[in-house]
């Protein structure tokens, strides 16, 4: 390390708190009327004896600034920041000016206050022009994802289980008779490893520049790719990703709670889906309006504790009718080369789905507090590995024994096809209901905060509950909104990303039609078309290897 030079000011100067070493000239004062996250902040000219951290794009109440951190050249502590350049025009008096915080600085006098050591970043607020009182809370002190970063390592962990472990997880024993027993098991455990390498490099990159933390996907796509180019390449995915996949918890949640309901009291059989689906959005308003992510903790915990609870159930009720029955051979689902073809990249796309969660990892480390002692990175990383057991157990308990017990006949969600015992298929699909009533929340997060980052910054409106009230309600609304603006019947969450691999099965099929092999992939559509028709579940029905074995456990209940 090379030698440090200190510029010694002449005069009554402003000092670090912790070394005493000399910052600032009281006639370079502009302003006192600054504040940060940790109280008051000066307005500064020039500052000496500082080093300069990285670039960064921070919202404020006054608007979006490049700004940076600064640091004592002597103890590396945190004194303020620097503005680099600000994004409206009312605020570019701003740039290049200095800030120090009136809590790590002292004068030649004040010499008796108490050293603490911290080294977050400054997270700044609202300034005001040339000395003016203008000021208001921290932004990011107020915003969902960032309001409270005092969670444990075991938040973590649900909070990621909750994410993870899915209504997907039921779609697997399907998955699996559309791969054979070899390929769909390799499928998941090769998900599984590599999900849990991204997810460990994510955990990585919140904290990758030393004093500073990548709260939020954005914020890491800006630092990776620029301040333009990073933000609107990762924040129009990632909310794409949320939104949909709040959609499919809608539609999810509706479904199991009409199962339910139907097993409960028959003679509800017949009601329409759409009420169903209202009373889980009723539900959704209200939740909504948990203040932050941290404070959703026992929903998210319920949640979790009922997606492990299903997919017990789903294991054990497999496993019990597979010993007393199990079909002979396992053949896959398909007969033709264009449909097994189609079966494998959808078979592909529900395992990819049911490990569709790291789109919330950087914001649930968000609500870990980290020092240079403890990093977030070191509590968080503890609980995704318990996390990630937890999903290696029910996910292949659940894929292996749903496809033992049912080969080729199971259904794309496995408690259809377990239809006994009733009261118990009916638990399982109320806990169904409750884990993705948090999901949602979970998913819904990083939407909110975008949404009040917003309206604080581009519609100035004031932080509050109205802000809050009016946002999350309007993004509630508008995912009933979309759902019922949809003419088609919902379809199941493998169903949806299956059709991301339908382009690559009608490429195959007209190749197969081009090298004269027109009559097969001509079939193979009559097939599909026929495999849904009445007829054909009534057939598929009589030749239900396990029809006689329910009809006999249905008279005998």
């Amino acid at each position: 390390m090379g030698r440090i030079f200190v510029v010694e000011l002449d005069g009554r100067s402003y000092r670090c708190k912790f070394c005493r070493t000399h910052l600032a000239l009281p006639d370079d004062l502009i302003s006192r009327a600054f504040h940060c996250r940790r109280g008051k902040a000066y307005l500064f000219n020039k500052a000496v004896n500082i080093t300069i951290g990285a670039l960064e794009q921070r919202p404020m109440l006054s608007g979006m600034h490049t700004v940076a951190d600064i640091f004592c050249c002597c103890c590396g502590q945190i004194v303020g920041w620097k503005y680099e350049s600000a994004h409206e025009k009312s605020q570019k008096y701003k740039e290049g000016k200095i800030v120090l915080e009136r809590g790590r600085i002292v004068d030649e006098i004040d010499f008796s206050t108490e050293v603490y050591i911290d080294t977050r970043p400054s997270e700044n607020i609202e300034v005001g022009r040339g000395g003016g009182s203008e000021s208001g809370r921290d932004l990011n002190k107020w915003l969902p994802i960032t309001a409270s970063r005092k969670a444990k390592w075991w938040y973590s962990a649900f909070h990621n289980v909750t994410a993870m472990v899915g209504a997907g997880v039921l779609g697997l024993p399907y998955a699996m008779s559309q791969l054979g027993w070899a390929m769909g098991t390799f499928t998941i455990l090769a998900s599984w490893v590599i999900t849990f390498y991204s997810l460990w490099q994510l955990v990585e990159l919140h904290e990758v520049v030393p004093g500073k933390r990548f709260d939020r996907y954005p914020e890491l796509g800006e630092h990776a790719f620029g301040p333009t180019l990073g933000y609107w390449l990762v924040m129009p995915q990632q909310m794409l990703v949320q939104v949909a996949s709040d959609i499919v918890y809608m539609v999810t949640g509706g479904k199991s709670l009409m199962k339910f309901v139907e097993l409960v009291a028959p003679s509800f059989h017949g009601t329409r889906l759409t009420y169903f689906i209202l009373i889980f959005a009723a539900v959704q308003f209200f939740l909504s309006q948990t203040p932050n992510f941290n404070s959703l903790k026992g929903v998210s915990l319920l949640a979790a504790v009922m997606s492990v609870s299903y997919s017990m159930v789903a294991f054990v009720t497999s496993t019990i009718r597979a010993a007393h029955q199990h079909p002979q051979s396992y053949e896959l689902r398909s007969h033709t080369t264009p449909g097994r073809v189609f079966d494998f990249f959808n078979g592909m796309g529900t395992v990819a789905f049911a490990f569709a969660a790291h789109s919330v990892v950087l914001e649930i480390q968000a609500t870990i507090p980290s020092s240079p002692e403890v990093p977030s990175k070191k509590p968080m990383w503890k609980g995704v590995v318990v996390a990630y057991v937890i999903v290696a157990i029910c996910y292949l308990s659940v894929a292996l024994a749903g496809y033992w017990a049912f080969g080729s006949f199971v259904e794309d969600d496995i408690l259809i096809s377990l239809r006994q015992p009733t009261w118990l298929i009916a638990i399982a699909n109320l806990m169904v209901f409750i884990h993705v009533v948090g999901s949602y929340q979970v998913f819904a997060m990083p939407v909110f905060d975008l949404i009040e980052s917003y309206m604080v910054n581009k519609l100035h409106c004031t932080p509050g509950r109205p802000v809050r009230l009016f946002g999350r309600s309007s993004y509630v609304a508008h995912v009933v909104h979309r759902k019922f603006c949809s003419c088609e019947t919902p379809k199941a969450p493998q169903q949806i990303v299956g059709m991301k691999f339908l382009d690559w099965y009608l490429k195959i099929a007209v190749g197969s039609a081009l090298v004269g092999d027109d009559k097969v992939t001509v079939l193979e559509f009559e097939k599909r078309a026929w495999e849904t028709s009445p007829e054909a579940l009534a057939v598929k029905e009589a030749l239900n290897p396990w029809r006689k074995h329910d009809e006999e456990a249905g008279k005998s209940s």
